[in-house]
C-alpha cells in the first residue's frame, strides 16, 4: 500500500506546480529527473486517470530530497471535476489551480503538454493578479497536428502568449510557436518526458547484435493519428518475407486487436498482440532489446518514444517523416523515415532493414551515441538544471 503526499495548502510552500497527466509515464519519467535535487513540487491532474502511474506513486511514497505531493482532493476527484468543466461548462479546475497558485506562492506552474495542461494553465491564470514564472513543454503534435484547427489555434495562442519558458522536442515547433504568439525563452531542446536511463538499458541484458535478432515491434494505436493499420497492412504485403519473424505489437488499441486476430488467420504471420497497458516498461524495453527493428507510424508525432526506446536498445527504427525525429537520428544511416499512408515506401522500408546487417549493425553504434550524448537522463538533466530549477528557487 502506498503512503501517497497529499499537500495541505495552507502549510507547505511550493516551488512548482506541475499540471499533467498523472496517469502517464511521460510525466513520470519528467518528475524522476529532479528526485535527487531540493525542491518541492505539486502535481495537480490535467485528465481523469483510473490509477496514478505506477512511477509517480513511488516518488510521492519514497525517500528522495524532492517533495513531490498530490494536489489536495485531486487523487480521486480528478474525474467529477473533469466532468463537471464539460458538461456544465464550468471551470472548476481551472480555480482549484487559481486558489492553489495564490496560497502556495509557486515560482513556476508548468504544463505538461498543451491540450488538456497548457489550456488548463491559460485559464487558471486568468484574473491573477500576480503570476508565477509560466513553463510549458510540448508534447508530440501539441502544435503541429492541432495548430491546423481554428479553435484549438485560438486556445493555443492564448496559452502560448503567456508562457516564459517553453520546452520543444525539435527546432520544428519553434518557428510555429512563434507564428502563433509566443515571444519568451526555451527551454533547451530534449525530450518531453525526459532522458533515457541507460543503467536501466544495460540491466536488460547482454547486447545482442542488431543484425542477430529475429524480432519486430509494431507500436500499436490506432487513434486519430496512428496509423498501426498502415502498418500492419504493409507487414501483410511481405508475409511471406517474414516467416522467421515475432513480430510483437504493443499499445494496441482494440481496433489493432481486433485487425492482428484477423491476420494472423490469413497471412500466417507470427504475430503477438499486447493490449495498451498489459505490458509494463521494462517488458517493452526487453522486447526492443530483442528487436531487429521498431515500425511506428503516425499522422504526426514529435520525437517518439518508440524512437527514443529503438535508439537506445539497438534496434532500427522505422519512423513517420512528418515527426521531427530526422532532428535526432540521421535518415537513411541510422533510421529511415517514411510516409505513414504509403504501403509501398513502408514495405521497401522494412526490407531493407530485414536484408542489410551492415546497415543495422552501423545504426545501433551511431545511435548509442546519440543517445550517451543528446538524450540520457543525465546528460539532460545538466541541460535543465540552469533554466528549471534555479527558476523555482526561492529567495
Amino acid at each position: 500500500m502506498y503512503n501517497l503526499k497529499v499537500a495541505s495548502v495552507s502549510n507547505n510552500p511550493t516551488d512548482v506546480i506541475i499540471v499533467a497527466m498523472a496517469d502517464s509515464i511521460h510525466t513520470a519519467r519528467w518528475i524522476a529527473q529532479f528526485s535527487h535535487q531540493d525542491i518541492s513540487i505539486l502535481l495537480f491532474p490535467s485528465t481523469p486517470h483510473r490509477r496514478i502511474h505506477k512511477g509517480i506513486r513511488e516518488l510521492m511514497s519514497g525517500d528522495q530530497k524532492m517533495q513531490l505531493r498530490m494536489a489536495p482532493l485531486m487523487r480521486f476527484m480528478a474525474l467529477p471535476l473533469t466532468l463537471s468543466d464539460s458538461i456544465l461548462k464550468t471551470r472548476l479546475r481551472s480555480s482549484y489551480i487559481r486558489f492553489l497558485i495564490r496560497k502556495q506562492h509557486p515560482r513556476i506552474v508548468h504544463g505538461l503538454e498543451t491540450q488538456h495542461g497548457g489550456y488548463l494553465i491559460a485559464e487558471s491564470i486568468s484574473g491573477l493578479n500576480e503570476v508565477p514564472n509560466i513553463f510549458l513543454s510540448l508534447w508530440g503534435s501539441d502544435l503541429v497536428w492541432f495548430a491546423r484547427f481554428e479553435n484549438h489555434r485560438r486556445k493555443i495562442s492564448e496559452i502560448l502568449a503567456k508562457v516564459n519558458c517553453l520546452g520543444v522536442e525539435c527546432l520544428r515547433d519553434v518557428g510555429l510557436a512563434k507564428s502563433l504568439g509566443f515571444t519568451g525563452d526555451l527551454l533547451p531542446v530534449v525530450p518531453a518526458s525526459g532522458g533515457i536511463d541507460l543503467k536501466l538499458i544495460d540491466e536488460l541484458g547482454p547486447f545482442i547484435e542488431t543484425s542477430r535478432r529475429n524480432k519486430i515491434m509494431v507500436k500499436g494505436y490506432s487513434g486519430f493519428v496512428g496509423k498501426s493499420i498502415t502498418a500492419l497492412r504493409a507487414l501483410e504485403a511481405m508475409s511471406d518475407e517474414l516467416y522467421s519473424y515475432e513480430i510483437n505489437i504493443y499499445s494496441a488499441s482494440l481496433k489493432t486487436m481486433w485487425y492482428s486476430r484477423r491476420l494472423v488467420r490469413t497471412s500466417g504471420l507470427n504475430l503477438i498482440c499486447h493490449k495498451k497497458h498489459s505490458l509494463t516498461h521494462n517488458a517493452v524495453l526487453r522486447l526492443f532489446a530483442q528487436s531487429r527493428l521498431s515500425l511506428s507510424v503516425s499522422l504526426s508525432d514529435g520525437f517518439s518514444g518508440s524512437l527514443r526506446e529503438s535508439m537506445a536498445t539497438g534496434c532500427f527504427p522505422i519512423e513517420s517523416s512528418n515527426s521531427c525525429g530526422s532532428e535526432w537520428s540521421n535518415d537513411g544511416e541510422s533510421s529511415l523515415f517514411v510516409n505513414p499512408v504509403d504501403i509501398n515506401e513502408i514495405v521497401s522500408a522494412i526490407r531493407l532493414v530485414i536484408s542489410d546487417d551492415l546497415l543495422v549493425n552501423s545504426a545501433a553504434v551511431a545511435n548509442r551515441k546519440i543517445v550517451e550524448n543528446k538524450i540520457s537522463s543525465t546528460s539532460i538533466e545538466k541541460f535543465l538544471s540552469s533554466y528549471y530549477l534555479d527558476n523555482s528557487r526561492r529567495g
